[in-house]
């Protein structure tokens, strides 16, 4: 499974993703700090972040799940930083290498990511994203 910024409560995310992690062969959430369309709807739901948000604490992290920090590589047209998978031909590369063999860590498939260890877990982000 594949999730780019999904706008969904964290909690359900998880409860969704260690849900499919069973009969899945892996799962991959994309997740971005610029991204303004879940910033706006962080504040709608009372400033809860959002699964594909990456707040100052970091990125959601579940064990089994692989989360790479775009922020550093989302960008889109207008700004709002939501469509940047479809638009950023780093992010479709990254994407498409990932449908076609599986290979997992992420780093596996684009060396250039940065692995950032935390008491929760790792993930990987990116260069020049905010730290």
């Amino acid at each position: 499974m594949i999730s780019a910024a999904p706008d969904v409560d964290r909690d359900n995310f998880e409860n969704i993703a260690r849900a499919i992690q069973g009969f899945a062969k892996g799962v991959t959430l994309y997740a971005a700090s610029n991204d303004r369309a879940l910033l706006v709807s962080r504040r709608f739901h009372g400033g809860v972040p959002r699964a594909g948000d990456v707040p100052e604490q970091g990125p959601l992290l579940i064990p089994g799940m692989d989360t790479i920090d775009v922020s550093a590589a989302s960008t889109d047209g207008l700004g709002i930083n939501h469509s940047g998978y479809a638009e950023n031909n780093a992010l479709l590369n990254d994407i498409g290498l990932l449908i076609q063999t599986g290979e997992r860590p992420p780093n596996l498939r684009v060396p250039i990511l940065e692995s950032v260890k935390t008491a929760k877990g790792e993930y990987w982000r990116y260069p020049g994203a905010p730290k």
